[in-house]
């Protein structure tokens, strides 16, 4: 820390005695070196040498010391030159230096050294008593508990509470600065001025920067009384400092600095976007489109405080760790959260005036898609019974070709706003009906809250008696948290990766079958053929037929089985877009094709029939049957990536390849994807029709079991005769 005043103070004397403007960008270039170093590495000291009953009081004292400081270039910045003020600023660092010269180093940072005897004496100047031997104990355990696990990237990435401790690090820092607070600092002044006001800019700004100031204090004083989340939540009061005080508290020893590094290089990216994106969208769009986006990201800001941000308000540096490893995000919750993205889209689409507010209506649209996309098959396979757990599954697929349906009738005659007014009624509707849901009864057992488990399950299965089916789940539960969850567990226990393999080429047909390019260019496909209706009419037709035919998936899922259909549905489809090929290829080669006009018509809607009745629908069902407890969120997660990088290539390239080669060409490819489909789902895909999620796991591991000692047993058959 006192190296960081260094890079400033020469900064400010490069300032001083500036004579070109090259001094001060070299200036410019220390002060914020210095910058740096002060922001990544005091929240560490600050978090280290704090009982935990006052952190929150010292973490917030370099907060407030930069309002202060922030507050002085306001009020006499104004009025003096640019020499005079860099010579009152020197103060500020100098004086530093001569302060905290005295003050000890952290306690952690002796026991790591190895020298509890300092740590001692610095516990005892820190806590101005001699009785601190239980608490350098304490932090000995700790410090040896650390300094035991590995320090790097692959650490702070791939441990579960390093990870989301620099998740919610990295996010706290981002939604701060794009909640607009360096924007505002930079442009203050220029933002007053537009005000018209008969106060000039620059009095409004003092008067701004002495409010920061007083509630930077308050903040200070409320930190250790209400808690960090509550206050990040109700921010303004909270969002300045408290990024910075949980900095210091979040990360384990051995990753903490390179945790707080990133996070500091994330602050100073996310600052220097936003700073220089202010003035072109302002200027493009008007000052009110980044005020709208700010306000956006801040209402994120809390919905992501209040579902995943940790209390760390009375607790040691050792109790946050613990409570890092245990927690767990709720699916119910994920849901609603991304219903409630939804409906914010659907919002922003109705007051749509720009190109970018469209953008941002997307952008938004598409991350809650994602989220209930993941989040609604976990949560559907864990309340379902068994034996209609395919009818269930199969819900979200009709509820998506329901509201494709929609789009496609009323679409084409209503304006953009009048369609978003109609959509939003989607969300709006699913928000009232699914609050009242209960949470999933796999997730209660998990937090080991075992009662509301089975009030759960009275409430799922209209009866009393489910206490065998709760006894049967908590065993599951506890057998798959006895293992560890995480990408290493995902890949090389055999039946995890052979569910993982199973998502991920069933994800990978679904989309190199053409759907989304099918759904995509529909009305394209269909103009091209020349017929006498037109395409948004055989765009409705086939949105019906596609609806229909997932309704009928719902109903013979659980009756015939998954492989069955799966096998039925990507033969179908390869023979849906052959007749489609067929009659492109002909055209591209000047064919006489008026006999068949009706044949890439009856391929495309043919299609949708075989892609719904079971491609369409089951990889979803499946995903949610296949991954035990412990890394069903991450194997889903990764298979709902792989839909969407996937639809994303293939709606890019579908366009380029059909201009460049023909419109048959990617019809051609889609056939050989949906066969290459069948054999899969022949040779590999298990069936999971009628069995419970306990069952499905045991077929999994014996099933993996069997080959790997089908392999040994080959391996010893097929050994060289001199090894005999």
């Amino acid at each position: 820390m006192l190296f960081s005043a260094v890079p400033s103070v020469i900064g400010w004397l490069l300032i001083i005695f500036a004579t070109s403007s090259s001094d001060l960008y070299v200036s410019r270039f220390l002060s914020g070196v210095g910058m740096g170093m002060y922001i990544s590495i005091t929240p560490m000291y600050l978090g280290e040498i704090s009982p935990a009953k006052i952190r929150g009081y010292l973490g917030s004292m370099m907060t407030v010391d930069l309002k202060l400081g922030i507050l002085i270039e306001f009020v006499i910045g104004p009025f003096l030159s640019v020499r005079n003020l860099a010579l009152i600023s020197l103060a500020a660092p100098c004086l530093f230096v001569v302060t905290f010269v005295w003050l000890p180093e952290s306690p952690y940072y002796f026991l790591r050294c190895d020298a509890k005897q300092k740590a001692i004496n610095s516990l005892v100047q820190l806590r101005g008593k001699k009785d601190v031997y239980e608490e350098a104990d304490t932090i000995e355990q700790s410090v040896k508990a650390d300094l035991a696990n590995k320090a790097g990237l692959r650490e702070l990435l791939f441990v579960r509470r390093n990870r989301r401790a620099l998740t919610t690090l990295m996010c706290l820092l981002i939604l701060q600065q794009l909640s607009g607070t360096q924007a505002l600092l930079q442009y203050a002044q220029i933002i007053f001025d537009k005000m018209g006001n008969n106060l000039e800019g620059k009095y409004l700004t003092m008067i701004m920067g002495a409010m920061q100031l007083v509630f930077t204090i308050v903040c200070m004083i409320f930190n250790d009384f209400t808690g960090r989340k509550l206050l990040l939540m109700i921010s303004l009061i909270g969002l300045s400092t408290l990024p910075l005080t949980m900095a210091g508290e979040l990360f384990s020893m051995n990753v903490k600095a390179l945790g707080n590094m990133i996070g500091m290089v994330t602050l100073s990216i996310s600052a220097f976007a936003v700073t220089n994106l202010y003035l072109i969208i302002s200027e493009s769009a008007g000052v009110h489109t980044p005020f709208w986006i700010f306000t956006a990201c801040s209402f994120a800001g809390a919905i992501f405080t209040f579902f995943y941000v940790p209390e760390t308000k009375g607790r040691t540096l050792e109790q946050i760790q613990r409570e890092l490893i245990i927690h767990d995000v709720q699916k119910r919750r994920n849901q609603i959260l991304g219903i409630c993205s939804i409906r914010e889209n659907k919002l922003n689409s109705l007051k749509i005036s720009r190109t970018i507010e469209l953008y941002i209506s997307r952008f938004i649209s598409g991350l809650a898609l994602g989220i209930i996309t993941m989040s609604t098959p976990m949560y559907v396979s864990e309340i379902s019974p068994a034996d209609i757990r395919g009818n269930l599954g199969s819900i979200l697929a009709v509820a998506g070709k329901l509201g494709i349906l929609i789009e496609f009738t009323i679409g084409p005659f209503l304006s953009v706003r009048n369609l978003a007014l109609v959509s939003l009624v989607g969300p709006c509707l699913f928000l009232v009906t699914f609050i009242w849901l209960p949470e999933s009864p796999y997730h209660l057992m998990r937090c080991n809250t075992k009662q509301k488990a089975i009030n759960s399950l009275v409430q799922l299965r209209g009866k009393e008696d489910v206490y065998k089916e709760a006894d049967s789940i908590e065993q599951f539960v506890k057998d798959d948290l006895a293992n560890k969850a995480g990408f290493r567990e995902l890949l090389f226990i055999p039946g995890n990766r052979k569910a993982l393999i199973t998502l991920l080429c069933l994800a990978l047909v679904q989309q190199l079958s053409g759907s989304q390019a099918v759904m995509q260019y529909a009305q394209i496909i269909f103009d091209q053929m020349n017929g006498n209706l037109e395409g948004k009419y055989l765009t409705m037709i086939l949105g019906f037929m596609q609806l229909v035919c997932a309704i009928v998936s719902m109903f013979i899922t659980d009756c015939s089985g998954r492989k069955s259909w799966l096998m039925i549905s990507t033969f179908g489809s390869a023979c849906s877009t052959a007749m489609v090929a067929t009659y492109f290829h002909l055209q591209h080669y000047h064919v006489d094709t008026s006999n068949i006009m009706w044949l890439p018509a009856i391929g495309v809607i043919l299609y949708r029939i075989m892609f719904s009745l079971g491609l369409g629908v089951l990889p979803f069902i499946m995903g949610g049957e296949l991954f035990p407890m412990n890394v069903k969120a991450l194997g889903i997660m990764i298979g709902i990536m792989t839909i969407n990088i996937t639809a994303f290539i293939v709606e890019s390239l579908y366009l380029i390849v059909s201009e460049s080669a023909g419109t048959h060409t990617p019809f051609w490819i889609f056939t050989m994807c949906s066969l290459a489909g069948t054999l899969f789902a022949i040779f590999y895909v298990p069936e999971t029709k009628g069995r419970t999620l306990e069952q499905i796991q045991k077929k999994l591991q014996g099933s993996s079991k069997q080959e790997e000692l089908k392999h040994k047993t080959l391996s010893r058959v097929n050994l060289p005769l001199t090894n005999i």
